[in-house]
């Protein structure tokens, strides 16, 4: 009970801290513009309490906590009085505007590479990716790679830990094309490339849990004496470990490369969903990110961080998409509006946001639909 507990907080913790950043880029930009701020929302729904400031701003925790909200004064949601039309977010500049609504998630990959910094700053530990087991006639097999080698880089990529190598591979998925894949051999420690032929569509991931190590055939070397474990704790062998250090300055322009290829990687697998390359069915909801938030917290403070940053990363690219009810359609309403010289109309903007409503709705229940599948 009190595991379950512990776990409860950590998930709620970290709802709290994602979302919380992200509302708060929109917030402080608003307070900096001058435009009136309303109410400070963490969750949805009903009120679980309240504090009100000297401006007139509320600030609550709501019942339903995935997610948030920031309130701004908008002459289009409602009457508002003369003296305070210069302070409503519909009459200010578009620049203004714009950045307001880009803060959200500038804040959230911000958070990423505050988080990726002090993991970097600690130093950081991969386990070398050195193959376990090749399953016959799978592309790796096809492509002569032998249990044992270790992959040094792919498609010319240097690769750092089995992450690394997921992340090298999911971005080359449901492209038809050459693979190519330097490993160290096992016998010869010598590195030797090798090129996988992939045709289009020859290439699968299991929809449900989809995990692009195996769908090439390899499974991580695991030592016997971790294998055969009963805890959870992996004390894996030095030889198997690489650790790198960096100073304060390093790291942290190793935290903004980080983020910056992180975003691009999610931005790809985004992508891929969209057309279709990779299923929906893959989605993780709030099950799949309670368990990784347990999970990461049980390993300890550095993974937790590294878990921080993924998610922090996911939520702001999420909020940029085009649909309406999230930061990336009001961007693209401003965009029109600078075009046009004119808004878009309300009534066009309800019905979108209507559109949107159900679209989120439908991905929410994919992902929740997809969480309970996997657990059963």
């Amino acid at each position: 009970m009190w595991s379950v507990l512990y776990y409860l907080i950590v998930f709620l913790f970290t709802i709290f801290l994602i979302t919380g950043v992200h509302e708060l880029g929109h917030y402080l930009l608003a307070r900096i513009f001058g435009i009136k701020v309303l109410r400070f929302s963490i969750g949805f729904g009903k009120s679980l309490g309240k504090l009100v400031d000297k401006r007139g701003t509320e600030y609550q925790l709501a019942l339903i906590p995935i997610g948030g909200y920031v309130k701004l004064l908008d002459s289009r949601e409602g009457p508002v009085a003369p003296q305070e039309l210069p302070d409503a977010f519909d009459k200010r500049p578009c620049y203004q505007r714009f950045f307001v609504l880009i803060a959200g998630p500038a804040f959230n990959f911000l958070l990423a590479i505050l988080a990726f910094w002090l993991i970097f700053i600690h130093g950081v530990t991969y386990v070398k990716p050195i193959v376990g087991e090749v399953a016959p006639h799978s592309l790796a097999a096809n492509a002569h790679i032998q249990p044992q080698d270790e992959i040094v880089a792919i498609n010319h990529h240097a690769i750092l830990g089995w992450t690394s190598v997921a992340i090298a591979l999911i971005r080359e998925y449901g492209s038809a094309g050459d693979l190519i894949i330097a490993v160290k051999e096992a016998k010869t420690k010598k590195i030797t490339q090798h090129t996988i032929n992939i045709k289009k569509g020859a290439w699968q991931l299991d929809k449900l849990r989809p995990n692009i190590i195996k769908s090439m055939g390899i499974s991580p070397y695991i030592p016997v004496e971790i294998a055969s474990r009963k805890d959870k704790k992996m004390v894996w062998p030095p030889a198997m470990l690489q650790t790198t250090h960096y100073t304060i300055i390093q790291a942290l322009a190793k935290a903004i490369n980080e983020t910056n290829y992180l975003i691009t990687f999610n931005s790809i697998v985004i992508y891929k969903m969209l057309t279709g390359a990779i299923s929906w069915h893959g989605l993780g909801g709030p099950i799949s990110i309670f368990q990784a938030a347990a999970n990461a917290a049980e390993y300890g403070f550095i993974i937790y961080l590294n878990f921080i940053a993924l998610i922090s990363i996911s939520i702001g690219l999420l909020n940029l998409l085009p649909i309406p009810g999230l930061d990336g359609a009001q961007i693209i309403y401003l965009l029109y509006e600078l075009i046009r010289g004119r808004p878009v109309s309300v009534a066009a903007q309800l019905l979108a946001f209507r559109i949107g409503a159900i679209l989120l709705f439908i991905l929410m229940l994919q992902a929740l639909l997809s969480d309970l599948a996997r657990l059963m």
